[in-house]
């Protein structure tokens, strides 16, 4: 691995995207076992907190990119806390724009370097497993914003959710209409 691709901690270099993956994992790992706790909500933003931090940490090393990334995530992060004294529909809705923003932007990112590499490195798989799972999440708030413009669209006419995974839609469509 080259030596631009790491960071170092005491003798032990980590990969730039290693802390993204590793939030990206716990968010979807850790919440479906809290899922009977009445914080759930407040889990799941910290959560994505840690992503949104990790994310703009995982371009540090590119002056620009890291300068775009905080000032998506900044307003994001900011937002989610205000949301938490003064709820707001227009509110939640902007902090969701910027989010999924903040997510199409890092999945750019990512792609741009993982296609400029020459040489696969752990690194380039490890940003290539977080651009699938942001993907995924990308998806989440498509359809997150297809019900918003259209609410009932994954509902039959018997109540249930049609062709939408049960975990997405407990995961997002439950957390936001909680909120």
């Amino acid at each position: 691995m080259r030596k631009k691709d790491h960071i170092a901690i005491g003798h032990h270099r980590i990969g730039h995207y290693r802390f993204l993956l590793i939030a990206i994992v716990l968010m979807f790992v850790l919440r479906p076992f809290l899922e009977g706790y009445t914080g759930i909500g407040f889990l799941t933003d910290v959560f994505f907190s840690l992503i949104l931090l990790s994310g703009a940490y995982a371009f540090s090393y590119r002056a620009r990119a890291f300068i775009v990334a905080v000032s998506i995530a900044v307003p994001a992060l900011a937002l989610e806390v205000i949301s938490y004294f003064y709820f707001s529909e227009p509110l939640q809705i902007i902090k969701r724009i910027a989010m999924a923003l903040f997510f199409a932007y890092i999945l750019a990112i990512i792609l741009s370097h993982i296609f400029r590499e020459e040489e696969v490195t752990e690194d380039v798989i490890t940003g290539a497993v977080c651009a699938y799972f942001i993907i995924g999440i990308l998806w989440a708030f498509v359809f997150y914003f297809l019900e918003l413009a259209h609410e009932g669209s994954f509902y039959n006419s018997k109540g249930m959710l049609n062709s939408v995974h049960p975990i997405i839609s407990d995961f997002w469509f439950g957390h936001w209409q909680q909120i």
